[in-house]
């Protein structure tokens, strides 16, 4: 049998001609080199010797391979290397083959003087188990009359992934997690919630792969997670990759409070924002959970981070996975006021503000008007006064940011009762307040006593014409001339209360005095 890459023959002939060329050819049968000579007279005998070297050129097979999935599915994205040795070195390839999505391969051609050649998986499809196996290809006794010898063919089995999601101390699976895998490269393969069953993930991955497991979001009453690093096994056997979540057990809380504003005036939106907190100043190290921040038809939401741990923390503004957004994205500019908070023990709440200043199109502004009706009581009776009333709206519920709206005054002139309106107002919820003249809400100290009917309200494309009721009231002792007056006013006006009692008892009384006195008398005269 005849090497195609390495084989040499030597032959010694002897008689009277003269070798003047020399062609060489291998012969379709692989047992037999034939060597053919062209001789000229010659007038002595000599011996010479010929060698002859092997062309790779000669008789050819094609060698093809099939690939399917374990469920008899056709493959595309194969690759096979096709060798002269076992061993399957690279220097020994013959070629490559690559399956379509038939999942069949373009025939590699291969010198038919290879007793076998040897074909060898270099990478599978994704989502599939490289099959580690080398198939042997026998040329000689398999080649066919169409010059190609048997297919080999190759089965994948998937790659199978379970991530679970577990209590730290019970061991359980845990509903409510938001939970992504990154591969090598950073791109997000998978975004899921967990719903207390592990997380089956079959072909979707690829063997040999390096992923990162993360935790975006987790459950209530749960601190965030480490990122878990796992490699898919190549094996086709079920790899579980848990992850683990411990109870929090912290007590403080942080309220984080978003305000939308255009041309420095709060302006009503329907987007999601998110927020989380950090242990570092850079804000790379994230040690909560990523919070949205839901904006509906408003200029303002609040989210609250619960049962933190006692320490320092930083506010930023995030993308849905937690990283932290730049001032150049989706708005203006982005400004966090008391963005750094520090819980104790005697201050284990927190409040920090994000301001978002946006631009937003033509038309997208929508807004209503709140009206403010005003009473005024004196010993609960309507009462007229001349005095002028201010009234605010706030943003908050502690009423310390005001609206854009401002303060509105009220001059009431000799009158009981009368009304302001704050218009434009952008669509949200407000908290309404009976101020001074700089918007500063009374306290105790005010004249009156203050009733609002709602001190808070929702205005929305429902409900974008509010109005709200305040009642002054006080209680005013009568002075000597007032109570006169009021006598007279009654005598004035008329008393329908039946008299005819009174003068009876009037009567009777009188003679009973004048019988008490007459006794009294006669006593002492005796």
């Amino acid at each position: 049998m005849i090497d195609p890459e390495s084989a040499e023959i030597t032959l010694k002939v002897s008689g009277k001609f003269a070798v003047t060329k020399t062609v060489t050819y291998l012969s379709t049968n692989p047992s037999m080199q034939d060597i053919t000579f062209y001789e000229e007279d010659s007038q002595k005998q000599k011996e010479v010797t010929v060698t002859a070297k092997v062309k790779a050129s000669a008789a050819k097979v094609n060698v093809q391979v099939s690939k399917a999935s374990s469920t008899k599915e056709p493959l595309a994205g194969a690759v096979f290397g096709v060798y002269s040795d076992a061993e399957c070195l690279e220097a020994k390839r013959l070629g490559t083959i690559t399956t379509n999505e038939f999942g069949e391969g373009t025939p590699v051609k291969v010198n038919i003087g290879y007793k076998n050649v040897y074909v060898k998986e270099l990478t599978a499809p994704e989502g599939y188990v490289l099959d580690p196996a080398v198939y042997t290809v026998s040329l000689g006794t398999t080649a066919k009359s169409d010059g190609t010898v048997e297919k080999v063919v190759m089965v994948d089995d998937t790659t199978k992934v379970h991530i679970s999601k577990q209590d730290f101390t019970t061991g359980e699976e845990i509903t409510g997690a938001r939970l992504i895998i990154r591969d090598s490269e950073g791109k997000i393969v998978e975004d899921w919630i967990t719903d207390g069953k592990q997380k089956e993930l079959t072909g979707e991955l690829i063997a040999g792969e390096t992923y990162t497991l993360k935790e975006i979001s987790a459950p209530k009453g749960y601190d965030i997670a480490e990122t878990v690093t796992f490699t898919v096994g190549k094996d086709g056997k079920i790899q579980t990759v848990v992850m683990k979540d411990k109870l929090s057990e912290g007590n403080g809380e942080i309220s984080v409070h978003k305000y939308v504003k255009m041309d420095n005036r709060y302006v009503a939106v329907s987007d999601t924002f998110y927020t989380a907190l950090f242990s570092d100043t850079a804000c790379t190290k994230r040690v909560s959970s990523v919070v949205p921040l839901e904006v509906k038809d408003s200029y303002t939401t609040t989210a609250v981070f619960e049962n933190l741990p006692y320490g320092t923390y930083y506010v930023a503004e995030t993308d849905e996975y937690g990283n932290v957004i730049s001032k150049d994205t989706v708005i203006t500019s982005n400004e966090i006021i008391d963005g750094t908070v520090v819980l104790t023990p005697q201050a284990a709440t927190a409040n920090a503000v994000i301001i978002n200043h946006v631009d937003l199109p033509a038309g997208y502004y929508k807004s209503g008007e709140v009206t403010i009706n005003k009473k005024v009581l004196v010993n609960n009776t309507a009462s007229n006064v001349t005095d002028t009333f201010f009234f605010a709206l706030f943003v908050d519920e502690g009423c310390t940011m005001m609206a854009d709206s401002g303060v509105k005054a009220l001059k009431l002139n000799n009158a009981s009762e009368g009304s302001v309106t704050f218009t434009d107002v952008p669509y949200g919820r407000y908290y309404v307040a009976e101020t001074d003249e700089n918007g500063v809400p009374v306290d105790n100290d005010f004249e009156y006593a203050v009733t609002i009917d709602h001190t808070s309200f929702e205005l929305s494309e429902e409900n974008d014409d509010v109005t709200v009721s305040i009642t002054n009231a006080k209680e005013e002792e009568e002075t000597e001339s007032e109570t006169e007056a009021k006598k007279a006013e009654a005598v004035r006006t008329g008393d329908s209360t039946p008299v005819l009692p009174f003068l009876i008892l009037l009567v009777v009384s009188a003679g009973l005095l004048l019988f008490l006195g007459e006794r009294r008398f006669r006593r002492t005269r005796r």
